[in-house]
């Protein structure tokens, strides 16, 4: 049957009538649900909790945003809260939206939320907001990685090789470069920075052969085990050019640089796992999740009691979080104050005591 005219017109309208109803009447029904709209629009639930949480995160094939993912999963299907993930360039680009409580909750490296909230490095601005949920775990970090063919076998020889470089919103990369450089003598100086955006994109110029070298991530970071599987072979350059079997006479001062270089970070021995097959020494440091003082108490107790009761839901998911647990997500000195709701869990768990309220004191007042 066909409408034509007039008849159409009123069909039209008709149909729109109805639609105007039923949301009418959509709308009506909810008013019930126990639930209720925050004052900048935001739902909570009746004991106030946010219904909806983005947990800003690092590119797509990270290591980072494999274990966001992770985090977001366990607290949707655990708690009252559905949380979603977005991915940034890195902790410089999501780290002000943190701050400022355009989104609610970012996964970030120790020395980003010391530089972060100071305002050192790559961030303009200090984001004294920024507040501590739990502590995370301490994932394996390259330094600089080749291509196995490329006939480099140690960091002196990087000399005159264009490396990736600016790493634009992500500073503990740059660092770690640099760092790596340095410990053997080297500066940017002697080499040919070749930009990119992140260390993904890092990855990529290494894999269509634009770069020598680059920021190796995580051995377990997907896009660096494809990276591997690309190019025939990836190979992990020691820090200082010392061998692991020789780790125990490690350079104190080039030790004591990286520690000042890049806060809560230092060298060790990584013994194999994902595209690495052998001993090598690389960085490690802490992981941090964390929200902001916009976060209300209320959500932030919710978010930690989650992980802290349903940790071992979040060991299949990613290798990062096979080391999250009750017994790892509290220290006593975090890297920034912990939220007011993540103490109050704390508490109760008697995880709380004199040492903690009196580091994060001092905390508060550095950054007040």
């Amino acid at each position: 049957m066909k409408f034509t005219g007039k008849k159409y017109i009123s069909l039209v309208s008709i149909i729109m009538l109805l639609s105007v109803l039923l949301v009418a009447c959509s709308s009506e029904g909810s008013s019930n649900t126990g639930k209720s709209s925050s004052s900048d629009g935001d739902k909570v639930t009746s004991e106030g909790v946010k219904e909806n949480v983005i947990l800003g995160t690092h590119p797509q094939g990270s290591a980072y945003n494999s274990t966001s993912a992770g985090i977001a999963k366990v607290l949707s299907t655990k708690s009252s809260i559905k949380a979603s993930i977005k991915p940034y360039a890195g902790t410089n680009a999501f780290f002000p939206l943190v701050d400022d409580g355009q989104i609610d909750m970012g996964l970030s490296s120790a020395p980003d939320l010391v530089w972060g909230i100071k305002g050192e490095f790559g961030y303009k601005n200090a984001h004294k907001n920024i507040r501590t949920l739990v502590i995370g775990n301490y994932p394996p970090t390259n330094g600089l990685i080749v291509r196995e063919d490329s006939g480099i076998s140690k960091t002196a020889d990087l000399k005159g090789k264009r490396i990736a470089s600016g790493y634009a919103g992500n500073q503990v990369a740059q660092s770690l470069v640099e760092l790596h450089l340095k410990s053997v003598g080297l500066t940017w100086d002697d080499v040919e920075a070749v930009p990119v955006a992140s260390p993904t994109a890092g990855l990529e110029a290494l894999r269509d052969g634009r770069v020598d070298a680059a920021m190796g991530s995580s051995p377990l970071t997907a896009a660096a085990i494809e990276t591997d599987a690309a190019v025939g072979g990836l190979k992990v350059l020691n820090i200082a050019d010392v061998s692991p079997e020789d780790f125990d006479n490690f350079p104190e001062e080039v030790a004591a640089e990286i520690a000042e270089g890049i806060p809560g970070t230092r060298p060790f021995v990584y013994q194999g796992g994902g595209f690495v097959e052998e001993p090598v020494i690389i960085f490690e440091y802490p992981v941090i999740l964390n929200a902001s003082t916009n976060m209300s108490d209320e959500t932030a107790y919710e978010i930690v009691k989650t992980l802290f009761e349903n940790y071992e839901e979040l060991h299949p998911v990613f290798s990062w979080l096979k080391e999250w647990s009750d017994k790892s997500m509290f220290e006593e000195k975090p890297p920034a104050p912990y939220h007011p709701g993540a103490i109050k869990y704390f508490k109760e768990k008697g995880l709380w005591t004199e040492d903690a309220e009196k580091y994060n004191e001092e905390l508060l007042q550095l950054v007040n």
